[in-house]
Order: structure tokens, then C-alpha cells, then sequence
């Protein structure tokens, strides 16, 4: 006994639907040295503001910012605990950095 498969005729048409969001961004970039002077007015302590500066131009503010998250004392005004530092932020970000290079 012979089975034939019959021919498809109707093939699926489906696709890709893109969605065009136009977004009006209303906050202004503020450079690396601000970026620390906002810091310092929420209460972070910076031991070396040039070093710092080097590690934010090299590493961003943005993919730093989930290492000093657990030194914010209110997450909706980001104010920091006392005595939290960016060098202590540093210090979470190489061993996230190396642990991910071991595992």
C-alpha cells in the first residue's frame, strides 16, 4: 500500500509585523565628570575622582549602576546608605567579572 502526501497548496503567509514607536527622549546626556558630581550629591564616596572617571569611561555608568544598586538606601530618589563607595561598587563588578570568566 502506497501513501502520497497531496501537494500543500496553501502555504502559510505569516510574517513579521514591525512596530514603529517614535520616542521623545527629554533628558540631555550630562558628561563623566557630572555623572560623579550627581553621584557625590546622592551620597556616594569616590576615594580617586580620576580613577573613577577612567573606570566609567571604560566600563559606562549605565552597566556599573546594578553594582551600587544594594548601597541605595531609597530606589526611588537612588540616595545611598553612609559610607557606600565606588570603589566598593568596583570591587562587586571584578568579581561579577571574574566568576563569569571562570564558570
Amino acid at each position: 500500500m502506497t501513501v502520497s502526501a497531496a501537494p500543500l497548496v496553501n502555504a502559510y503567509q505569516g510574517g513579521t509585523f514591525i512596530l514603529y514607536i517614535v520616542m521623545e527622549y527629554i533628558k540631555t546626556p550630562i558628561t563623566i565628570p557630572e555623572q560623579i558630581a550627581q553621584l557625590k550629591l546622592r551620597g556616594m564616596v569616590f576615594n580617586n575622582d580620576e580613577w573613577a572617571e577612567e573606570q566609567l569611561r571604560k566600563i559606562s555608568y549605565f552597566r556599573l549602576a546594578s553594582y551600587w544598586r544594594p548601597m541605595e538606601m531609597d530606589k526611588v530618589t537612588h540616595t545611598f546608605k553612609s559610607q557606600s563607595s565606588f570603589e566598593n561598587a568596583m570591587s562587586l563588578y571584578m568579581f561579577d567579572k571574574e566568576l563569569r570568566s571562570i564558570l
